[in-house]
């Protein structure tokens, strides 16, 4: 957590007896003068999640559809349920966005076409040129919704401009955190920036006070931290490459990633190794929730912590692991 978002929740605390501020207009200027939109345009919310929910709640209907990759955060997947649309589950292409196929699935009662760059839980993203041609080709009555709760942790040339796309006037929402780079997911809070009639009929969608005191004061502090940010996505960087050189070492098979995780390929022994790193004390997610059995999720952590995630491994696996390489699964930058 950023030592200025934790002095903000400890200052904020004393006022912790009143009820929060139902707009968040402290949190969504900052955010409107940090993104050059107007406040209209940002709503805030508690958590992404949150927002996701909203989406469901405003727009969707019985008979409507919702489009996204087949592997993708999967709440927005039960909130179209929930609310009696249907979701089509695209195949991707080598654990990335098959936007052509997406595409493809949209027809006139498609409300939302919803892509997660990076995607989670695969780590993956797209080339820009491959995203703009994506876009070009919507149908004007879809939302494109573009979840970037991990972009901070993006290189540069996966950086795809979303937010000059609403400036533009495009039918866009963009969904973003700050749970994952600025540290703040016991907290709650998140933000979508879209045109300001999506923005209204998603503020209406929600109940009252979502986005508590100390959230709202946690957030305004994360975001004028910046040295904190830039820390803590360095070392996401380096503590990445580093582990991606160990699988490439032991010739073990993961999802170039984008993100703060790692997705990889142990193939059938996937579900024996979770447990026996679960013995040692170091927990990842095993993805056979999202019908990849054979994939377990590592969130990078401090050098220390995946210095000890190598050797458990290194110890569950307990000989060296003929797989697929990374380059198998590369999508090619067309």
């Amino acid at each position: 957590m950023s030592p200025a978002a934790e002095r903000a929740i400890v200052e904020a605390a004393a006022a912790a007896c009143g009820y929060p501020d139902d707009q968040s207009l402290g949190l969504r200027r900052k955010l409107a003068e940090e993104l050059d939109v107007d406040i209209d345009n940002v709503l805030a919310g508690n958590g992404s999640s949150d927002v996701i929910y909203r989406l469901g709640a405003a727009m969707l209907e019985l008979g409507d559809n919702v489009v996204m990759s087949k592997y993708s955060f999967n709440l927005l997947s039960i909130v179209t349920k929930m609310f009696g649309s249907e979701l089509r589950a695209v195949e991707m292409d080598r654990y990335h966005h098959d936007l052509q196929a997406v595409l493809g699935a949209i027809d006139d009662r498609t409300k939302i076409v919803y892509v997660d760059l990076p995607n989670n839980p695969m780590g993956s993203d797209v080339a820009d040129a491959d995203f703009r041609r994506f876009v070009s080709r919507l149908p004007s009555h879809v939302l494109l919704v573009v979840d970037e709760a991990y972009l901070e942790f993006a290189d540069p040339e996966y950086r795809h401009g979303t937010i000059d796309l609403i400036r533009e006037g495009r039918n866009v929402m963009v969904v973003r955190t700050f749970s994952k780079s600025h540290g703040l997911a016991g907290v709650r809070a998140g933000y979508a920036v879209g045109l300001p009639e999506m923005i209204a009929g998603l503020a209406v969608a929600g109940l009252p006070f979502s986005v508590n005191t100390l959230a709202q004061a946690a957030a305004e502090a994360a975001v004028d931290d910046k040295d904190f940010l830039a820390r803590t996505v360095e070392l996401n960087r380096r503590e990445r490459e580093a582990l991606c050189a160990h699988l490439d070492r032991e010739g073990i098979a993961y999802v170039p990633s984008q993100t703060n995780f790692v997705a990889i390929d142990l193939g059938s022994r996937a579900g024996a190794v979770v447990r026996s790193l679960e013995q040692s004390g170091v927990i990842v997610r095993h993805l056979a929730g999202y019908g990849l059995e054979n994939f377990i999720r590592v969130s990078l952590g401090t050098p220390e912590m995946n210095v000890r995630f190598i050797d458990a491994l290194t110890r569950a696996l307990g000989e060296p692991f003929s797989g697929i390489a990374a380059a198998d699964v590369e999508v090619d930058a067309r």
